[in-house]
């Protein structure tokens, strides 16, 4: 699991005022400064060419090779906390403005990467496991009832702002929040799921261009240049994918994965990602070690912290 940690202890003063908060990163999370800019977080970002120019035009400079911590203080740099409405990709992240001696906090439209937080006597922190911030010694075990109610009638915890912890509060999809001295943290809602108009085509090739140049493009914006790797399961999505990319990026080195089950659960998977990718002329790499394949399953990242 890509772990990270921003501890802050607001109460403490250095000579500028409100002391620095640490910023801890482990396990592949991304940490990067610049200047007095710091950021901490599980970061991939899309579209970053679209980024790039966008932030060319507003007189900040970030070539081809700029790292997504980077891009993210670059983004700051250029629109401050509005940089999340010019931001594509799955996020959460917390940055340090040493100018502004505040910390503010980001999480993805659709919540594709958690931010736990925790705000108790004078210290915040915050990570994107709950069992990061459980470890500080001002956050309490004490259990969130309404969370555990929430769960047993429903399966799952309605109020997204909450944990089953009354300590640690989650942030929201779609939300920033900024966190200073003098007030306590308040979420912001930045984005909200559109609701478009229906499309009215006067075709049914119409509504095909149309979704396929969609594919398309969200193709690009997650590739980039370099190498990508596709799990091929030969059916309707992965050959779709794999189809529209070998389409748009030609020249591009795809390489398609298939993990062979069949011994657990018979499917003819196998052959059929074999049969598209022989179609698409795609490298593809079959994997029957299936000890292997269930490694993963002992990952804390498949393990909700809560129910």
């Amino acid at each position: 699991m890509k772990l990270f940690v921003l501890e802050w202890n607001r109460s403490a003063r250095g000579e500028d005022g409100a002391a620095a908060p640490t910023l801890f990163a482990a396990s592949g999370a991304l940490i990067a400064h610049d200047g007095p800019l710091h950021v901490v977080g599980d970061i991939q970002l899309h579209a970053r060419e679209e980024l790039r120019r966008r932030l060319a035009s507003a007189g900040v400079s970030a070539d081809a090779g700029t790292g997504d911590g980077s891009l993210i203080l670059a983004a700051w740099r250029a629109w401050g906390p509005t940089c999340v409405d010019r931001i594509i990709g799955d996020f959460a992240f917390a940055l340090w403005d040493d100018g502004r001696r505040e910390v503010f906090c980001a999480r993805d439209q659709l919540g594709v990467r958690p931010l736990y937080y925790a705000d108790v006597r004078g210290a915040f922190v915050c990570s994107n496991a709950i069992a990061a911030i459980r470890q500080h010694a001002q956050v309490s075990s004490q259990v969130h009832t309404p969370a555990i109610v929430s769960f047993l009638e429903c399966g799952w915890n309605t109020d997204l702002g909450t944990t089953t912890f009354s300590d640690i509060r989650r942030l929201p999809p779609g939300h920033t929040m900024n966190v200073r001295t003098d007030a306590a943290p308040a979420p912001h809602r930045y984005w909200q799921f559109p609701v478009p108009e229906p499309l009215v085509y006067s075709s049914d090739t119409d509504y095909i261009e149309h979704y396929r140049q969609v594919l398309s493009d969200a193709g690009r914006d997650r590739t980039g240049d370099g190498p990508v790797g596709l799990m091929l399961s030969g059916g309707l999505d992965s050959t779709s994918l794999a189809a529209t990319l070998r389409r748009t990026a030609p020249a591009q080195l795809v390489t398609a994965y298939t993990t062979d089950v069949g011994a657990i659960v018979p499917n003819d998977d196998v052959r059929l990602a074999r049969l598209v990718a022989s179609r698409l002329g795609m490298p593809h790499d079959v994997s029957a070690d299936i000890p292997q394949a269930l490694e993963h399953l002992t990952d804390s990242t498949f393990h909700p912290p809560e129910p």
